[in-house]
């Protein structure tokens, strides 16, 4: 009951603030511009590798689900010899993972992480790789004869050199970086994304429930 407070308090505080969440928010708000500060020096500061095919990023400057696995499925959906790299956040596992070859489940979810398992069964002609290493999982997706890439959740890959795409929601009411904003950097960073789109204005989620019962 007490992480499910916590976690209330923080989608309040994060896109639907109160009169009080807005004090907190200004007493607390040069910790923010200070996170804000530190994640611009670093991708401004940061060299980026160029590497020899195309690799699209599909990301969200917030916090949260933005839709990005359905977007990326979709995307990865229109390629052959497309590989997916995802970090698979909530899997069991650490290091380099193989989720799926052309289509083949390679590992279970347990070690893939739900989300990359869900791309891997979606996408029977393209590859699914996790790891905390995205360079690492690139150089293996060239090896195996990828023609391009789909980085899930990359943006704040800043080393490396790809065609930035963000996904933003309809409405946003609280502008903040982080900890008493949703944003992972400042909003203005929005301008070195190459497409950035708002769901509902640009794209849509549909949502469908299979087996109900």
């Amino acid at each position: 009951m007490f992480n499910i407070s916590i976690v209330s308090f923080f989608e309040r505080l994060f896109f639907k603030p109160n009169i009080l969440d807005w004090v907190l928010i200004s007493l607390l708000s040069p910790i923010s511009i200070l996170f804000g500060l530190f994640m611009l020096l670093r991708r401004v500061l940061s060299i980026q590798k160029n590497y020899a095919i195309p690799i699209v990023s599909i990301g969200n400057l917030t916090v949260g689900g933005s839709g990005k696995t359905p977007f990326v499925i979709h995307l990865a959906s229109k390629y052959s010899d497309a590989s997916v790299i995802s970090r698979g956040y909530g899997r069991e596992s650490r290091g380099l993972i193989e989720v799926s070859s052309r289509g083949k489940i390679l590992t279970d979810v347990f070690k893939s992480g739900d989300e990359p398992m869900l791309m891997a069964k979606s996408l029977p002609n393209a590859s699914v790789i996790v790891s905390e290493d995205r360079e690492m999982a690139i150089n293996l997706a060239i090896e195996q004869g990828a023609k391009v890439i789909f980085l899930d959740d990359g943006f704040n890959r800043v080393n490396i050199k790809k065609f930035d795409i963000l996904l933003f929601p309809q409405t946003i009411k609280n502008f903040m970086p982080f900890p008493v904003g949703p944003f992972r950097e400042f909003i203005f960073t929005k301008l070195f994304a190459d497409l950035n789109i708002i769901e509902n204005s640009d794209f849509k989620r549909v949502v469908t429930i299979q087996n109900p019962t």
